[in-house]
């Protein structure tokens, strides 16, 4: 039998060998069982996070007393960048979309108030948002900036899970 490769493992910026592993290690380390006519079933519990109306929330949180008000954060109306990048609950109430241009929002939504973005704010509250996944789960993929992918097969008992 030949003798056991190294391969390369990438976690936190850092490098180190791991053995490779045959396909029954591989399976029972990330619990995968076999299911009919070879069909591989696995027991894992992912979660899909969704900060839905993020940039409308981080910019709520400045502006409390705009919270029940139709708000949406949007760019330049004055340059080519002119449309929704996000909207609160009572803009969505009017049928303002992302990504429409800003005068068409206004149609639908005369008393719509318009702020800026501060993408550096967004990146910030991310951070946050994924450093506090990181407390449930070391197994955390970010996908975006509003959402993320958590793989809580380990951490089940801080759920009431087995």
């Amino acid at each position: 039998m030949p003798a056991r490769q190294s391969t390369p493992c990438r976690r936190a910026g850092r490098s180190r060998a791991r053995p490779l592993q045959s396909h029954r290690e591989h399976d029972a380390e990330f619990g995968i069982k076999k299911a009919e006519k070879g069909v591989k079933i696995v027991d894992r519990v992912i979660f899909h996070c969704d900060l839905n109306s993020f940039y409308a929330s981080v910019e709520l949180l400045s502006h409390p007393e705009l919270r029940h008000r139709p708000v949406a954060v949007c760019g330049d109306p004055n340059s080519r960048h002119g449309i929704i990048l996000a909207k609160n609950e009572p803009a969505k109430a009017f049928q303002v979309k992302t990504a429409e241009t800003i005068w068409q929002a206004k149609k639908k939504c005369p008393d719509l108030v318009l702020l800026p973005a501060h993408h550096g704010l967004y990146r910030d509250f991310s951070r946050k948002v994924n450093s506090l996944y990181q407390e449930y789960t070391d197994l955390v993929e970010p996908f975006g900036i509003d959402e993320s992918w958590l793989d809580v097969t380990g951490t089940l008992h801080l759920f009431g899970g087995n």
